[in-house]
């Protein structure tokens, strides 16, 4: 994963084929509804039931599922290596099931490598984390560092010492892939978040927890309102009176939030570039920064499909309506092709572009259609401001290209 301080994305979570030229696919583990150990304020799955056999709710056509694989037009013909991205609810808390799957993929291509996204609770279990390490498994773990309290109120895995341990043994064996953290309006600030993932993961101490990558991503930007309560009275820059006990609301980032938020990306795009290599913990954001402030161009609606998780959805946007793609990068373990990577099915499928989009001057632009599963917003804020500073960027690129000057460190 690392280059003389460098770090590049390898292998899932980057499209349907990796750096060496592998297929990749995620894996969605079909159950009856998606169950989590953790029940996060903005997600499709659902707290477990008491006493609920989990396993008896998983539904598997393992000969279909890897028939689908080999006929989808994204996997590499004859490939012996190809890389899998497991999903289910928390795939770990259901122990036979995931473990079955691995074994199945296992069976049909032994060279495979796999990867499980993780809310990180069952890392603290030495069953678990040994089951990791012997079947060579690398781990996403989805947390999303200063704003952990959306998303699951008090709990917080970072802060928990067996998890640590059991988190610190996996990136021993090099299989700490990469933290999957998500900004909204009430944790939208990059920089903390940086320094929060840092001082967490004892990145500049002599036994750190190293990861390969950090992204911020999985912008959430809808008219649904969350219904959790702030019950701490938690805000991004610290603890304020008056929002103890009150709804935390919509999370789409929108006015002065959304134009800091901006700011700091458009600046963290910049220091990377004049930047080629600072040998710091920063590094661990770079390739997630430097993908992202890339994304300006423009969008094929015929044959592209949708948003941030465009490479997971079947589903292609526009003007008129949705159209129906054959394939996506998700197939369940049922043997179909799914929407999303997290739920089998989505609360509101295609969510067409509104009115106000057939006149604005970013209309073709990639990142104005986004997740399938996510309504969009009646009214356009986010969306329009993020094509705007990504022209920037592209701007500045097309100016030390032509000067040549965007291989060269800054001169102090």
């Amino acid at each position: 994963m690392f280059d003389n301080g460098i770090i590049h994305c390898e292998g899932g979570f980057s499209g349907n084929v990796n750096g060496k030229g592998h297929s990749s696919f995620s894996i969605l583990m079909d159950i009856d509804s998606e169950y989590c150990n953790m029940m996060c304020s903005y997600c499709c799955c659902h707290p477990s039931e008491k006493k609920v056999d989990l396993y008896s709710r998983y539904t598997k056509d393992y000969p279909k599922m890897i028939a689908k694989i080999k006929e989808s037009p994204l996997f590499v013909k004859g490939d012996t290596m190809p890389h899998f991205d497991l999903w289910g609810g928390e795939p770990l808390f259901n122990t036979q099931a995931v473990q079955e799957l691995v074994d199945v993929l296992r069976k049909e291509w032994p060279e495979c490598t796999i990867t499980i996204s993780t809310n990180g609770l069952l890392l603290g279990a030495k069953h678990i984390v040994d089951w990791i390490l012997e079947n060579k498994i690398s781990i996403q773990l989805s947390h999303d560092g200063i704003g952990q309290w959306i998303r699951s109120q008090e709990v917080d895995p970072l802060e928990k010492p067996l998890i640590l341990e059991g988190l610190k043994h996996i990136a021993d064996a090099g299989l700490f892939a990469a933290v999957n953290c998500t900004l909204s309006y009430y944790n939208s600030s990059w920089y903390k978040n940086i320094d929060y993932f840092i001082q967490h993961l004892k990145y500049n101490t002599k036994d750190p927890i190293k990861v390969g990558y950090i992204k911020l991503n999985h912008i959430y930007n809808s008219d649904y309102d969350i219904k959790a309560v702030n019950t701490k009275g938690r805000w991004q820059d610290g603890f304020r009176e008056d929002l103890v006990g009150k709804p935390i609301g919509n999370l789409a980032l929108r006015g002065r939030v959304l134009d800091d938020y901006l700011q700091e990306f458009f600046s963290l795009a910049m220091f990377f570039r004049s930047n080629p290599n600072t040998h710091s913990p920063m590094e661990l954001f770079r390739s997630y920064i430097m993908e992202q402030s890339k994304r300006w161009g423009t969008v094929d609606e015929t044959k592209q499909s949708a948003g941030a998780c465009r490479a997971y959805q079947s589903y292609v946007h526009n003007i008129e309506g949705n159209y129906k793609s054959p394939h996506t990068f998700v197939i369940t373990t049922s043997g179909e092709y799914s929407e999303c990577n997290l739920c089998t099915s989505v609360d509101d499928p295609g969510s067409p572009m509104t009115e106000e989009c057939s006149t604005c001057r970013y209309k073709d632009q990639r990142e104005c259609h986004g997740c399938g599963s996510m309504r969009r917003p009646s009214k356009c804020e986010y969306l329009y401001k993020f094509c705007q500073t990504l022209e920037k960027i592209h701007l500045v690129d097309m100016m030390r290209n032509n000067n040549g000057s965007n291989t060269q460190p800054c001169q102090k």
